[in-house]
């Protein structure tokens, strides 16, 4: 499957989530595509 992820920054930090236009299905390897993103940012 194919997604889109946004960033957006709010303030300090930024919100990773998926684009609600290509909904998905949240499988553990989409879940884990947007917490390894959010990794990546933090660092």
């Amino acid at each position: 499957q194919r997604y889109f992820v946004l960033i957006q920054k709010r303030g300090k930090s930024y919100i990773v989530k998926i684009d609600p236009s290509t909904i998905p299905y949240r499988t553990p390897t989409v879940k884990k595509s947007v917490f390894k993103i959010a990794e990546v940012i933090q660092s």
